[in-house]
């Protein structure tokens, strides 16, 4: 039995009979009750305030019933929950801030040559032209989309026109998508020689063209173009590019040599 509970209550009296000798003995409530005994024969007696007091001490506050051990652990929990949150953010924002990465849809093709901008390197000195396009049609006839291949970033206002009018090459072309993480191609087609094709409804942002000299085989890239809209007074203001090809690196756009797996 535990000689050191402390009371809870100042004062309070309880009558226990002894159960060696019957005496009834009137027992108080002591600040430190210790071991109640008999007063006529010294057995010791139940004490009667152990019980009651147990349960009000563990019920006396709110913070009593929650113990050490519960709140520690959810401490620990909420640490674990806040560290998980943060760590969430920063590979969000690593995310947002990682560099454009090259547009690869065929990563482990690899050209005998590498690419060098501003000169048009022979990249493929074996190239032998398919009768078929990629996805096995036959190239049109006319500058035109190649089936198979979807139309995104439609519904937009602005325009690019692409100019193979000088050029005695036809070409495998695609317009690609700069904005989000990873490169993509939004339009594909095909113009033949001393021909013009548009992509038209294009929606607002930064683009490169890709195109496929089917002569040659070699590939080419233009630098960044944007395409905006702005709303005035008037109406909608939205843009209109023409971009010429060229054999030569002296189109109105800078062009470079690229690697099949940029294509």
């Amino acid at each position: 039995m535990n000689d050191d509970i402390i009371d809870v209550e100042a004062a309070e009296v309880q009558v226990v009979v002894c159960p060696n000798c019957g005496q009834q003995n009137r027992l108080r409530k002591r600040q430190k009750q210790g071991i109640f005994r008999c007063g006529l024969c010294k057995t010791a007696l139940p004490a009667p305030f152990i019980v009651s007091d147990r349960i009000k001490k563990r019920g006396s506050s709110p913070m009593g019933r929650f113990s050490l051990s519960r709140r520690g652990t959810a401490l620990v929990l909420f640490a674990i929950l806040a560290l998980g949150v943060i760590a969430f953010i920063s590979s969000r924002l690593r995310d947002l801030n990682r560099p454009r990465q090259p547009y690869t849809p065929n990563p482990s093709v690899s050209s005998s040559q590498s690419a060098v901008p501003g000169r048009r390197t022979k990249i493929h000195p074996s190239y032998i032209r398919s009768a078929t396009e990629p996805n096995g049609h036959p190239w049109p006839t006319s500058a035109a989309y190649l089936p198979g291949y979807p139309l995104l970033a439609s519904g937009g206002l602005s325009s690019v026109m692409i100019d193979n009018s000088g050029n005695s090459s036809d070409v495998f072309l695609k317009l690609v998508a700069l904005d989000s993480i990873e490169a993509f191609p939004v339009r594909v087609c095909y113009i033949p020689a001393a021909s013009r094709f548009t992509f038209r409804e294009v929606v607002a942002g930064r683009y490169d063209v890709r195109y496929r000299d089917l002569v040659s085989g070699s590939y080419y890239k233009t630098e960044d173009l944007t395409l905006t809209e702005k709303r005035t007074y008037q109406g909608t203001e939205y843009s209109r590019i023409t971009l010429t090809l060229y054999k030569v690196p002296h189109g109105n756009m800078q062009t470079e040599a690229i690697d099949e797996s940029q294509f």
